[in-house]
């Protein structure tokens, strides 16, 4: 708690601080940002919607649903060799949901899944995709469901729907009319999956977590197919492969949860195993009409657990990475974290997403490890230590999951945990190494829920945790910024949000100078969160940049770069015309000394990689 003496010293310094003249420096320009390596974008890892062939656009099609408020739904497509994205919204479901493309009005059509709020309720909503936006239909249908299946008939014109995760046996057909029931007597499985046969014109059916039983659909009525072939199994994806002329089935999830890697061709009545792919189930898999093979996408090693992102494709009967290899980087549609290695004088990256960590080379990612070491997370920071060599990782929070409290080390090789006691469970907190204490500091984070902000300040050392106790503190906070300031000798604390954002208090600089915090400015880039800074070694000063203004309405992202001199902010000007990132909120920004220069990494899509250069 704060005492009543030290309120009042920081009412003073507010009250001075409202007095004194402007505190913002002249405007600079004395450096120019380039950028280094075009973003590389890739749908997020995970269980998808599917994947579907649009004949129309001839692209594949990719719907991943909304995993949180600041990762809304995206829709993709996939030309072959690169992933694209395509717009951001429509429908929120994704894991569970049926998604078919619609030859006849050539549209992709999405119906059901599970709502991306706490609740995960089954959806009962019907929307369609016109190659630029997606649109819902407000049409009478099957109940709300999650995990039926769908296919285009398309010797009778229209989308066959059966199933869901509970085992209904109804079967529904959709067309430009709308949905109608055309059977209730189907079997009644467990989130089966489905592909037309066109050699057969026939919609086929397997599977579920029961059963092996395989089913033909003849337009009025299913018949028992077979009873033969690939084990029962959930989250497993068909699709017709139309040069090979027969339906294929790829992986899923055991009773165990755990994912197969078999894979297994239909032709007439029969099953034949046909090859393997790495484990995965919940994945998608359709057939590309322009490359004459069939591609599988996303999905996961077990249920709720090892994400998978890359993509495969059917080439020669071995399943292969169609995307170049020196075109395989991070991803820019995630959560960088960067720091330099002094010891090993390298940039690394670590994306939280994919789990993956890469090193910069001063042309290219290379690959350092993964996927490894943390859990898939939001939210999480990380802050070097020079004196041991060693980088620390602390905390963030799982998608639909709580907070967390766990601490990593990076060796350079690959990620440690440590200890687990410490900290509050929170994400979005700031840290950063002060060499006064040799130690890794730590301020603020948030909670799961978003509606409670922390103020507690610990260090990481002598690889533990300890809490630091001071008279006056900063008020609570998440997504600030802290970075210690060689010039002046102090860890410097800026920015960040508390709930409600319109009570945010203006964009505040703080110091610690060792023993307490103190109130240093309310002036300067103005209220923001989310921002990265960087200690400048030319100056000694400090450089932030981004991160998203937190009393508008639209809490858009910002591009802007500051300068900190030790007394006052200064806005780096770029000249028009000249290269310039596209706002971001949370990049990440570290200076490469072995290059002398300072590496940006976007978690903007449009963001890749730039240098930022101080004019000399």
């Amino acid at each position: 708690m704060i005492s009543t003496a030290s309120r009042c010293s920081i009412c003073i310094l507010v009250a001075l601080s409202l007095l004194a003249p402007d505190a913002r420096g002249v405007a600079q320009d004395d450096g120019s940002w380039r950028e280094a390596a075009p973003p590389h974008l890739v749908p997020p890892a995970g269980p998808q919607s599917g994947i579907v062939w649009d004949s129309r656009r001839g692209r594949v099609i990719a719907h991943k649903g909304a995993q949180s408020d600041e990762h809304p739904a995206t829709t993709w497509s996939f030309d072959g060799s690169q992933w694209r994205l395509e717009a951001r919204g429509g429908p929120s479901a994704g894991e569970g949901s049926a998604l078919a493309y619609d030859v006849a009005r050539r549209r992709v059509v999405l119906f059901g899944g599970l709502s991306s709020d706490d609740a995960a309720a089954p959806l009962g909503e019907t929307w369609e995709w016109n190659g630029k936006k997606w649109r819902q239909r407000s049409v009478p249908g099957p109940s709300p469901r999650a995990g039926a299946a769908m296919a285009y008939d398309a010797a009778r014109g229209s989308l066959i729907l059966h199933g869901s995760a509970s085992g209904d046996g109804e079967t529904w057909a959709y067309d430009s009319a709308g949905w109608r029931l055309v059977s209730t007597a189907g079997p009644a499985v467990a989130s089966p999956a489905m592909a037309y046969d066109a050699d057969g014109q026939r919609v086929v059916l397997f599977g579920g977590d029961v059963t092996s039983v395989t089913w033909e659909w003849n337009g009025s009525r299913w018949a028992m197919l077979s009873s033969g072939g690939p084990a029962p199994r959930t989250g497993h994806a068909m699709a017709y492969d139309a040069a090979a002329g027969r339906v294929v089935l790829s992986g899923g999830f055991n009773a165990a949860g755990k994912a197969r890697n078999d894979v297994w061709e239909l032709v007439g009545d029969v099953w034949s195993r046909a090859g393997k792919i790495p484990p995965r189930g919940g994945h998608g898999m359709t057939y590309d009409a322009n490359e004459a093979r069939l591609v599988i996408f996303g999905g996961a090693t077990r249920r709720n657990a090892g994400e998978r992102r890359e993509t495969r494709v059917r080439h020669r009967g071995k399943w292969v990475n169609p995307v170049p290899r020196d075109e395989r980087l991070p991803s820019s549609d995630t959560e960088p974290y960067l720091f330099y290695d002094a010891a090993r004088r390298e940039t690394v990256l670590f994306d939280s997403i994919t789990r993956q960590t890469w090193v910069w080379n001063g042309v290219r990612w290379r690959l350092r490890a993964g996927p490894s070491g943390p859990s898939r997370r939001f939210g999480a920071s990380i802050a070097y230590d020079p004196q041991r060599g060693r980088a620390v990782l602390f905390g963030g929070a799982e998608f639909g999951r709580g907070a967390l409290a766990d601490t990593w080390e990076w060796n350079g090789r690959k990620w440690n945990r440590q200890s687990s006691s410490g900290p509050i469970p929170a994400y979005s907190v700031a840290m950063a190494y002060d060499p006064r204490r040799q130690a890794v500091m730590l301020f603020g984070g948030g909670v799961t829920g978003g509606a409670v902000e922390l103020r507690q300040f610990w260090q990481w050392k002598n690889r533990r945790w300890q809490e630091v106790m001071t008279s006056t503190i900063p008020e609570q906070r998440a997504e600030a910024a802290l970075m210690f300031d060689a010039r002046q000798g102090q860890l410097i604390l800026t920015g960040g949000y508390s709930i409600p954002l319109d009570e945010t208090p203006f964009m505040q600089t703080w110091d610690f100078d060792g023993t307490d915090w103190r109130l240093l400015s309310t002036d300067g880039p103005g209220n923001r969160a989310a921002h990265a800074m960087v200690a400048d070694p030319v100056t000694g000063g400090l450089l932030l940049f981004g991160g998203f203004e937190t009393q508008t309405s639209s809490y858009e992202p910002l591009n802007e770069l500051w300068s900190w001199d030790g007394s006052i902010w200064s806005e780096i000007e770029v000249p028009d015309g000249d290269p310039v990132p596209f706002p971001d909120r949370l990049p990440a920004i570290v200076y490469d000394e072995a290059r002398d220069e300072f590496l940006m990494f976007g978690s903007n899509e449009r963001n890749g990689t730039w240098i930022y250069k101080r004019s000399r």
